[in-house]
Parts: C-alpha cells; structure tokens; sequence
C-alpha cells in the first residue's frame, strides 16, 4: 500500500498551474454551498466523467472549503503518477 506524502511547495506551484488552466478554459465556475458544516469531514464525490473534476476539486478547496484534501488513486495511478 502507498501511502500520500504532501508537499507545499508542489501544491502552491499546482495551485498556480490549476488557476492558470481554470480561467483559460472557463468563463465561470458556480458553487453552491448550503448549510456546509465547519466542523464536520467532507466527502466529495465527481463522476469523473473528466480530467477537469480533480482539478477543480483541488482549486474549490484551495479557495473556498480550505480543508485537508485527499483524493483516492488507484495503486498503480500512484506508481505511474507519484508527483500527485
């Protein structure tokens, strides 16, 4: 089993690169939040029906939920992928 090891200096770096990418293909991203507990865990779930579902996850965290996010990854997806 693979463990995650974060690094801040690549999530700010990502975090640039998410931004840049977010607002060259997008004209606008809407988020509607109700009643979102402050203290509570969070599970967000994408259909993953593409790429742009991680990264949007990761900037709306970034920007808005500023937790501390996982996202789960096949074993082979972290052997293939480790920077992530």
């Amino acid at each position: 089993m693979i463990y995650p090891k974060k690094n801040s200096i690549f999530e700010r770096f990502f975090q640039l690169f998410v931004t840049y990418q977010l607002k060259k293909q997008f004209y606008r991203i809407h988020l509607h939040i109700e009643g979102l507990p402050k203290d509570k865990k969070i599970l967000l779930i994408a259909n993953h029906s593409s790429w742009w579902d991680g990264l949007v996850t990761f900037y709306l965290n970034n920007a808005v939920l500023k937790t501390d996010l996982y996202a789960m990854m096949s074993e082979q997806g972290m052997k293939d992928f480790p920077f992530f």
